[in-house]
């Protein structure tokens, strides 16, 4: 029941309501930290093979533009995930949008690695594995043992390392990113989360 100059009580004992939780938000920031370094992994490793210089007398080849491409989507995706963790950090809503877009480019990789990754040799190869570029690029992420047999890969690659994790962590992190705990979180007011309501003179 209410009095005159005095504001209705909306919890027990004239406290404010709590604050949301932070645990999802952290566990955002975290996954989209992880992310990053997981792109970072791969993107380093491409420039690293990109421009290694070649012994004497053999001809160095020209990027693909699919490689290019691959590059500037994951640098791209490196950029959305560090602006994002650190105003997750500081509770920014715009943290959130901009983790899930780096965790969406990242995931939207995944799709798009089986086509720009791999140079036009790629039909002859998955005609002789009895499998299409997915099966292949795949056999690629999880260190198949045929292509290890084959020589084709260094299983200690960062490049193949970090892309498998990135499509584990990827998905979680856009997901996580955009539960209503961690936007609630992040759109609390700043005021103390209990306090006695300020009464009506």
């Amino acid at each position: 029941m209410g009095y005159p100059g005095y504001p209705q009580q909306q919890w027990p004992g004239g406290y404010a309501q709590p604050r949301p939780s932070s645990a999802m938000a952290i566990i955002a920031a975290l996954l989209g930290a992880a992310v990053l370094v997981f792109n970072a992994l791969v993107l380093f490793d491409m420039i690293s093979v990109w421009t290694t210089k070649l012994p004497s007398g053999v001809p160095k080849p020209d990027m693909p533009g699919s490689v290019m491409l691959n590059m500037i989507m994951r640098g791209l995706a490196i950029t959305l995930l560090l602006f994002g963790v650190i105003l997750v950090l500081v509770r920014k809503v715009a943290g959130a949008v901009l983790l899930a877009l780096g965790a969406l480019v990242t995931t939207a990789m995944i799709v798009m690695d089986p086509f720009t990754i791999f140079g036009p040799g790629i039909e002859g190869a998955t005609k002789a594995l009895n499998t299409n570029e997915f099966g292949f690029y795949f056999k690629f992420v999880f260190h198949d043992s045929q292509l290890a047999a084959m020589h084709v890969f260094d299983r200690n690659n960062l490049q193949w390392i970090g892309r498998m994790l990135c499509l584990f962590s990827a998905p979680l992190a856009l997901i996580v990113s955009i539960l209503p705990p961690t936007l609630n979180y992040l759109r609390a007011d700043t005021q103390p989360a209990y306090g006695y309501p300020q009464q009506g003179w």
